[in-house]
């Protein structure tokens, strides 16, 4: 084979391989919790894909087992569709006083991975808060992926001047 024709066959591989990638997409999710207070206080993240590890987490998140009256009492719980949807959770772990958060803040489909965007929060030195032990957590619901989860953390420090 000539160098031309290498040269030709190499730039008509790059040309289908650059093809192929689709640009990242943004993606819509819901939040279904929120919160400072919770019973799991390790800084852990989770991708939920089945409704047996979803009341594991519950349990884990609550101290209370999934059951139809706790399901009833926050409907949200019961419209997870794991044939079509998954639970993405992230938790900050324990922290010695308020003013601690964290938030998903952008699910992105880049390739063969979905980049989960977070932002934990911290608050200054002149920052007034709780002095009570806080367990922040952020659990959204969005549509189901195959694709390798990867979660991508920004730290802010509040300054509370």
């Amino acid at each position: 084979m000539s160098i031309k024709a290498i040269s030709a066959l190499m730039i008509f591989c790059f040309a289908l391989s650059t093809r192929a990638q689709e640009p990242p997409i943004a993606l819509p999710f819901k939040t279904l919790a929120q919160q400072s207070q919770c019973e799991h206080s390790q800084r852990k993240d989770y991708v939920i894909r089945t409704q047996a590890d979803w009341e594991k987490l519950y349990q884990k998140i609550y101290g209370v087992q999934l059951n139809a009256k706790a399901a009833r009492s926050d409907s949200a719980l019961l419209k997870i569709d794991f044939a079509k949807q998954m639970i993405i959770a992230v938790f900050q772990g324990q922290k010695p006083s308020g003013g601690y958060s964290i938030e998903i803040t952008k699910l992105v489909r880049d390739g063969k991975r979905l980049e989960v965007v977070i932002e934990e929060k911290a608050p200054g030195k002149n920052c007034f808060t709780t002095q009570v032990l806080t367990h922040p957590f952020h659990v959204i619901v969005t549509e189901k992926s195959d694709r390798k989860v990867v979660f991508t953390r920004r730290q802010i420090t509040v300054d509370c001047r």
